[in-house]
């Protein structure tokens, strides 16, 4: 054999061994880091997904930020006598939350009854932005399938194995060692203050909505139907006047599936919440959202929530 063919022989063995390293390591990582996300019990990385597959909560609570920060789980606890988490998490959309019930039921939890944040202003946001938070759980089909379906060229991203906790390390660890959210109960996230100044109260009035979202809505009514979950939706203050129409499609589904809706209306009015029961235009702040608790649970209770098996 001539020295030039040896030369590039070896130089592939190099290689080849190279890759064989690569792919080693990468499944060593993946294996520690999913190690140590299933230790936290805190956190929007995996912390609260296992506390609530840990707790098992008769009712749970799920949305983004609006209600992660607007109801306080305890209140409606002690007052429905039922066991409450609160699942809202920041930044997440309606296919987040599909996943994250399709993860739940595939680990044997399913609530008796789910909750669900439902705000006009959901039907015109961005959609997968915060889905890579779940990757943390791509062991589990339906965390991989959703992932898939997003585009089909995710499959290749799942092939490595530690690709799901790029950037997120750092926060696994404080999660882990001192995990920041500690303070949270049950998965609520309140805030203290007013950033709000005095003025008149901004309006938002356009009706822009997005197709997809709306048949991921649907998606998800249907999968609390199948999996023999009742649902609620619920409507919660924000400073903004709103005053959007919900997607026809969306409305005639609740109508026709005869789902059970909370609405503004019937839950409070305009002078129920002044400026200093909020922290943002969008969020009540840690007062507000007590009083807005107890309105819930009033209401519950008056529907007969608390009777429930």
């Amino acid at each position: 054999m001539k020295s030039g063919h040896r030369e590039l022989l070896n130089f592939l063995k190099k290689i080849l061994l190279f890759i064989i390293i690569l792919l080693i390591l990468d499944f060593a990582l993946g294996f520690v880091f999913r190690k140590m996300v299933a230790k936290t019990r805190y956190g929007k990385f995996g912390g609260n997904i296992n506390y609530i597959l840990e707790y098992k909560p008769e009712i749970l609570l799920m949305g983004n930020s609006r209600m992660g920060r607007h109801v306080n789980p305890q209140i409606l606890a002690e007052g429905l006598d039922k066991t409450v988490f609160n699942g809202g998490m920041d930044s997440i959309d309606i296919y987040f939350q599909i996943t994250l019930l399709k993860y739940f039921i595939e680990n044997g939890y399913k609530p008796d009854r789910i909750i669900l944040e439902f705000s006009r202003r959901n039907f015109n946001e961005k959609l997968y932005r915060d889905f890579e938070n779940l990757l943390v759980f791509s062991d589990c089909k339906a965390v991989k399938d959703q992932y898939i379906r997003i585009s089909p060229f995710n499959r290749l991203k799942l092939l490595l194995r530690s690709y799901a906790f790029n950037s997120k390390i750092e926060y696994i660890l404080k999660e882990m060692i001192r995990p920041e959210d500690k303070e949270y109960i049950l998965g609520y996230k309140p805030v203290k203050g007013c950033r709000i100044k005095t003025g008149k109260k901004p309006e938002e009035d356009d009706n822009l909505y997005n197709d997809k979202i709306v048949d991921y809505y649907i998606e998800f009514f249907e999968l609390c139907r199948d999996s023999d979950i009742k649902l609620t939706l619920m409507e919660s203050p924000t400073y903004i006047k709103d005053s959007r129409q919900y997607p026809p499609k969306i409305i005639e589904y609740i109508e026709s599936d005869k789902i059970s809706i909370m609405k503004s209306t019937e839950l409070f009015s305009e002078n129920d919440f002044s400026r200093e029961d909020f922290y943002d235009y969008g969020h009540l702040n840690a007062a507000g959202a007590d009083k807005f608790s107890k309105i819930l649970l009033s209401h519950m209770k008056g529907s007969g929530y608390n009777e429930e098996n």
